[in-house]
């Protein structure tokens, strides 16, 4: 019972009240839109309850960066767990590596829990306070908490959007 809906880009809206159709961007898999509207409210709330930005008016000379949604369904369709996320949308600047930080793959973490269980490696026999530790936290959140180096000016998504900033 889909609606007819266009290409998975072209899910935009310029008020809360216009979800029609929404898709998963990494299976591309049809999503509730009130979901994903509850998901994207979320997202809204905490980019304001961290005050994220300073609205500003436009600026006529400066670059402007662009931001998209980007909505996922990280359970099932038993089970949904829909996620939205603000990103921005640009380019690297600069060639550095050191600035770089990837998820690592899961095969890290199958080496990592492999060493901690290994007797001599991660921990030896009868001696369990020395022995290797692991603890993976699921921050949800966490790339609001970094400060910008430099003045930064992005546009406001269209569900907070105002004339002018």
């Amino acid at each position: 019972d889909n609606p007819v809906c266009e290409e998975p880009e072209v899910f935009e809206s310029s008020t809360w009240d216009e979800y029609t159709c929404a898709w998963d961007d990494q299976t591309g898999k049809y999503l509730d839109a009130s979901k994903v509207q509850e998901a994207r409210k979320e997202e809204i709330e905490t980019i304001n309850k961290y005050q994220i930005w300073e609205l500003v008016p436009r600026p006529v000379d400066a670059k402007v960066i662009s931001v998209r949604w980007v909505d996922i369904n990280k359970g099932d369709e038993v089970n949904p767990d829909y996620r939205s996320r603000l990103v921005a949308q640009e380019i690297k600047r600069d060639a550095s590596m050191e600035l770089f930080a990837a998820t690592p793959p899961l095969e890290a973490l199958k080496l990592l829990l492999s060493r901690a269980v290994t007797e001599g490696v991660g921990y030896a026999r009868g001696q369990r306070r020395s022995g290797m530790k692991l603890d993976f936290i699921d921050v949800r959140r966490a790339y609001f908490h970094a400060k910008s180096k430099r003045r930064v000016f992005v546009k406001l998504p269209a569900e907070d959007a105002m004339d002018g900033y």
